[in-house]
């Protein structure tokens, strides 16, 4: 698979999507993981962040833009340092994609490599931040379960989103 081709890339997570829907569950993860490592090898761009445990931090200011991969608009969560450009392949949904497909499998550490990636290439994905809420919950991480549960919460954009973070509270602290 050369990663330059976007229409390869965009092929291959079809053919993931094929075998996903066949229930194929092992298979299509391997198909995702392989063609995430494809494209951490052959790009350069900057994310918008670093993973360190449970919260993102801030990109070194090297200059050169931010690229990352929306489901949300950063811009309206925070003011970044330099410009915002988007990736021309989801990369983040792709990552979020793998972790709900090792969350499924019971990949909980995989999984969670996999959130935080995503939330790496889109630090305002609420979906990439409950789905490692749930890696923690299940490995029985309470204190990083509740901490990134209060990160997402600030990311909720609908009643059903907040629903999902108070049941994550109420989970904790019952």
């Amino acid at each position: 698979m050369d990663i330059k081709k976007l229409a390869d890339v965009k092929d291959r997570f079809a053919d993931y999507e094929k075998i996903f829907n066949s229930g194929d569950y092992d298979k299509a993860a391997d198909i995702l993981s392989a063609i995430l490592e494809r494209i951490e090898e052959c790009t350069d761009e900057r994310k918008a962040g670093t993973m360190d445990d449970t919260f993102v931090k801030k990109s070194d200011m090297d200059g050169r833009p931010i690229y990352i991969s929306l489901n949300h608009v950063m811009e309206y969560y925070f003011e970044p340092e330099t410009d915002v450009l988007c990736t021309e392949l989801p990369v983040g949904e792709y990552y979020r994609t793998y972790g709900s497909l090792c969350l499924k499998l019971s990949k909980f550490r995989r999984a969670e490599d996999a959130f935080k990636k995503a939330i790496c290439w889109n630090p305002v994905d609420l979906d990439s931040y409950l789905g490692l809420a749930e890696c923690y919950k299940n490995l029985n991480m309470l204190s990083r379960y509740l901490d990134v549960t209060k990160q997402a919460y600030r990311f909720c954009c609908s009643r059903a989103t907040m629903a999902r973070s108070y049941r994550n509270l109420g989970f904790y602290y019952a």
